[in-house]
């Protein structure tokens, strides 16, 4: 049996304090769609619905732009030397 669908996030806030929630689906009329909040802050923040700025399945296959892969890393190192990792 693989694992269940889940809806992961979180935050940080201005102090650099880190909140995180995990909600994780028990039966199917709880679904909640795959990647979600990618795809509703790459179309409200970013302006950008195509899958190949916000899906982690078209960025891993090489989908999207190298700019965009640029863009990603970056943000993730960020947020690591944000949360001193």
């Amino acid at each position: 049996m693989g694992i269940k669908p889940y809806l992961h996030f979180g935050m940080i806030n201005p102090e650099g304090a880190t909140i995180s929630f995990t909600y994780v689906q028990e039966n199917r009329s709880q679904q909640v769609e795959s990647q979600l909040f990618r795809r509703v802050i790459a179309e409200i923040v970013y302006n950008r619905p195509e899958p190949s700025f916000w899906h982690w399945r078209d960025i891993a296959t090489g989908l999207t732009s190298q700019n965009r892969l640029e863009e990603l890393k970056a943000n993730t190192v960020r947020l690591r030397k944000r949360l001193g990792l």
